[in-house]
């Protein structure tokens, strides 16, 4: 057949000539509908047949006399044209059928080239290869282009792949790009695809529309296709708590952590810790575990399969506030005696000029543990600790023994380690008359004890050497 409006010869694969684009739909109906009529002709010279004689027939096998018989006609030549004629005529409507309404079959198994695995064994992926080249070439040379309205009947709304496509079918006039737009509506998957270990069976998924096919002539079929999951590595078992610690700062019950890596591999953002507080004591447990994206990530990424995925830290050797005089080790109490000593002769030397001072000596100590130690809204002091001197002071000819207390504050200890305190006040509290002078200091112990720990009583525990009790 050639295109009426360009002359050229076609090839039948669509409504449109390949090569000016003329729609030839009219033409196709007039054509079918001339062969049909030619058809119908045929069938009625076919069945006439020769006229019927009249009269007697003739005796002994002799003629009548008067008219000559009419010559027959050949029906021999005759049916076997016609037989012809309607076996084309059944051809053509058969490829007209098959060209312009029986969708093509395309097997999308078949553009499937390989799936392969990938990972360590438990924590493999799967991936899928396809000949996308392949299929848009095949997809190109089946397809017939379809019309903006066979997509804007209202039976269906295609909102990723017909969006605008009313404008793209106007303009485009290349077969693939027709293959592009039908392959929007295909999708290639393994399921599953991750978490795979070897000797698991995956499936090949493929996902269609014929809805859509359909317009371009287009049927999708697909074969059900499984794999077996076979080639991963097998994962490395590590510790990943390895070169891991606390980092403690505070004094106990004030105590903050962070975690410390010295890991090669995993920093201390890997890690988190369970539960965390603002504030810990001593004794306490801290739990830090492995953070899910990490585990993800080593497995995956690093082929390691952790031996633990958290661990506890007990909280043992920590500073803390020291609550009883028996926390003190000889050591501690000397340390501190001979800062309060300084402190005293410090002192006794500035009012040198006033009184003489002798047989300067240790006398004991207090200390003050408050109550409310450990409740995060208190901010006052942990411990207050007294450590008293006394000496015998002269002034005048009248001589007294004055108990001079020397305050350290918020004194602490670290297991075994030396005490540490945080402060301490080198003015002296209390005032005494020694003859016609006032002297810091107390010259009676319990109105010491009365003015400096009694009146705390409310708020602190109380210990006290033997002697200034």
């Amino acid at each position: 057949m050639f295109c009426p409006n360009c002359g050229k010869e076609l090839n039948l694969t669509g409504r449109f000539c390949e090569h000016c684009g003329y729609n030839m739909s009219k033409d196709l109906e007039e054509a079918a509908a001339n062969k049909s009529a030619a058809e119908s002709n045929a069938n009625e010279s076919a069945s006439q047949t020769n006229p019927a004689f009249t009269g007697n027939a003739p005796v002994n096998g002799s003629m009548p006399t008067g008219s000559a018989p009419k010559k027959q006609r050949n029906n021999k030549v005759l049916i076997p044209i016609i037989a012809a004629v309607a076996v084309i005529a059944i051809l053509a409507v058969s490829i007209i059928t098959y060209v312009f309404f029986v969708p093509k079959k395309v097997n999308l198994t078949n553009y499937v080239d390989k799936v392969t695995f990938e990972g360590f064994d438990t924590r493999g992926t799967a991936d899928i290869k396809v000949n996308e080249k392949q299929l848009k070439k095949d997809l190109a040379k089946k397809l017939k282009k379809p019309k903006a309205s066979d997509f804007t009947k209202g039976k269906k709304d295609y909102d990723d792949i017909l969006d605008g496509l009313q404008g793209i079918l106007d303009s485009v006039t290349d077969e693939s790009s027709y293959a592009e737009i039908l392959m929007d509506s295909v999708s290639f998957s393994i399921d599953p695809s991750s978490d795979l270990s070897n000797g698991d069976t995956v499936k090949l998924v493929i996902k269609y529309d014929n809805e859509v096919a359909k317009k371009f002539g287009i049927k999708f079929t697909k074969d059900e296709k499984s794999y077996k999951v076979k080639g991963l590595k097998d994962l490395q078992k590590v510790d990943p708590f390895d070169g891991v610690s606390l980092s403690v700062e505070g004094v106990s019950p004030y105590l903050s952590v962070s975690i410390v890596s010295n890991n090669s591999t995993f920093s201390e953002y890997d890690y988190n810790i369970e539960n965390e507080a603002e504030h810990y004591a001593k004794g306490d447990k801290v739990t830090v575990y492995v953070n899910n994206e990490t585990l993800e990530s080593a497995e995956e990424e690093y082929g390691y399969k952790f031996k633990t995925n958290s661990k506890d830290f007990t909280l043992d050797k920590v500073p803390e506030y020291v609550s009883s005089l028996s926390q003190l080790s000889d050591d501690d109490n000397k340390k501190l005696q001979n800062q309060a000593k300084d402190v005293v002769e410090a002192y006794l030397a500035q009012e040198d000029d006033y009184f003489e001072a002798s047989d300067l000596k240790y006398v004991g100590s207090y200390l003050l543990y408050s109550k409310e130690i450990g409740n995060d809204s208190y901010y006052g002091d942990s411990n207050d600790y007294y450590c008293v001197f006394s000496a015998k002071v002269t002034n005048n000819k009248h001589s007294k023994t004055v108990y001079f207390p020397v305050l350290f504050k918020d004194i602490n200890k670290c297991g075994e380690d030396e005490v540490i305190y945080e402060e301490y006040n080198e003015r002296i509290p209390g005032s005494s008359e020694v003859g016609d002078y006032y002297i810091s200091g107390y010259t009676k112990i319990k109105k010491m004890y009365n003015e400096l720990i009694g009146s705390n009583k409310a708020g602190f525990t109380i210990d006290a050497t033997d002697g200034l009790k």
